[in-house]
């Protein structure tokens, strides 16, 4: 029995890892299957013949549910025959579409984990997927009937392989609630994500309407009074002093002497701003910021940060030329200049690396 078990383990792991999951992911995604797919092995083999994969899905699964089925069917159909035949054909057909539905949220879920390849570090993390999850999970996934559906949860199960913990319960809850409409002025919105804001200057102004509707979702702070994303002054390896703006694992930066006229609109969609205070002479940034459920809803959308960071660095140069704007990402211990944006096309500078 034991080594049955390990020699289905075995299997399904290489076949995940020829498919590109390794490690910690790929441990965490055949628990997943097994949880929600049954056969672990047959399932991964399924999804690599497009023209079986319906058929066969759901024939295994009505299979699962009559043989589940079949001692309880047996005792009722001796009591009460034609109630126990019209209950139990409902009783399969339901479950049988359930499965389904589970089934195909892996399929999303393994193909965006093929797309979007874990990192080294999120496959080297040997965390388990919860129970509360999994438990969770599966009830979401078992209700998925349309193709929208289950594509969303399938990027949630590959999110949550990927990194473990970043869907909680209140997540969840707020991802099976959300609407269509709102979901996509979501989507919309994160493609000017850098990290956990948004610029307004990409996005322009969010109507009333979709700002009352991201907020009482809970995906984007009230932006009421607005938000903005503050810098540092902070010298680079050259000596170079500069307004810093950190964004995760990116950076972008002006030279301190940058002269920025004063905005007094809290609700600006100008790239930087000043209040023109003496007492806060640094700029800032007027962004629209995510709360941690849309920052874990982000997760699932496709990753367009860069495009995003290297947009508005444009936007930044164009609004305080003749000046710099430098493009920094983290290296190592260090951050590393990686574009310079004053017209001049000047290469980045290796010597111009900031401490993060």
């Amino acid at each position: 029995m034991a080594k049955d078990v390990l020699e289905k383990e075995l299997t399904v792991s290489g076949k995940l890892e020829e498919n590109g999951i390794k490690a910690g992911t790929n441990s965490r995604f055949a628990v997943a299957i097994d949880r929600l797919g049954g056969n672990v092995a047959d399932f991964v083999n399924l999804l690599f013949e497009p023209g079986n994969r319906k058929k066969r899905a759901i024939s295994e699964a009505e299979i699962k549910v009559i043989e589940a089925a079949a001692t309880a069917a047996a005792r009722a159909v001796k009591e009460d025959p034609q109630t126990a035949v019209r209950v139990i054909a409902g009783m399969v057909g339901a479950a049988a579409r359930k499965q389904e539905s589970k089934d195909a949220v892996l399929q999303e879920a393994l193909e965006d984990l093929r797309n979007d390849a874990p990192t080294e570090a999120q496959a080297a993390n040997e965390e388990p997927l919860s129970e509360e999850f999994l438990s969770r999970f599966e009830h979401y996934a078992e209700d998925a009937i349309t193709d929208e559906l289950r594509k969303r949860w399938g990027r949630v199960l590959a999110s949550e392989v990927r990194a473990p913990g970043t869907f909680s319960r209140k997540v969840l809850r707020v991802v099976d609630e959300l609407d269509s409409d709102t979901a996509k002025a979501f989507e919309e919105l994160c493609r000017h994500r850098i990290d956990d804001v948004v610029p307004r200057a990409l996005s322009g102004r969010l109507s009333f309407g979709v700002s009352v509707s991201l907020t009482g979702a809970d995906l984007i702070v009230d932006p009421t009074g607005g938000q903005r994303r503050l810098c540092r002054k902070q010298a680079d390896g050259t000596g170079t002093e500069m307004w810093v703006f950190r964004f995760g694992d990116n950076a972008i930066a002006i030279d301190v002497s940058t002269k920025i006229e004063p905005e007094f609109d809290l609700d600006s969609i100008k790239p930087l701003m000043s209040l023109g205070d003496p007492a806060e002479p640094a700029p800032s940034i007027p962004t629209y910021v995510l709360t941690s459920t849309g920052r874990a809803l982000a997760s699932i959308l496709p990753v367009t940060e860069q495009t995003a960071l290297h947009e508005f660095a444009r936007a930044a140069a164009k609004q305080i030329e003749p000046s710099w704007v430098r493009v920094y990402q983290l290296s190592g211990s260090e951050f590393v200049m990686t574009s310079q944006l004053d017209g001049t096309a000047a290469a980045p500078d290796s010597a111009a690396t900031l401490t993060p």
